[in-house]
């Protein structure tokens, strides 16, 4: 093998070194952005899902207020003063 040989052999292994490496910034990049949408979406289901509850917790209150009160001897009217 000659030195040409060589050193057009050793240029294309640092060629398709760069490439592999640009590849795997590449990919890292892409998993850090579906790991970011991935928390953004589990933080917005989260969101939902405590609103959901608070919605459910007012409508309990809400019966509860307008409801009479369970108790089973009747209320004693007030006289008139």
């Amino acid at each position: 093998m000659t030195d040409e040989e060589y050193e057009r052999i050793k240029q294309r292994e640092k060629e398709h070194l760069r490439k592999m490496k640009a590849l795997r910034e590449k990919a890292r990049r892409l998993q850090r952005t579906k790991d970011t949408e991935r928390a953004a979406s589990e933080s917005v289901a989260r969101a939902q899902a405590l609103l959901n509850e608070n919605d459910r917790h007012r409508r309990l209150l809400r019966r509860r207020r307008f409801r009479r009160p369970r108790s089973s001897r009747p209320r004693p009217r007030r006289s008139p003063a």
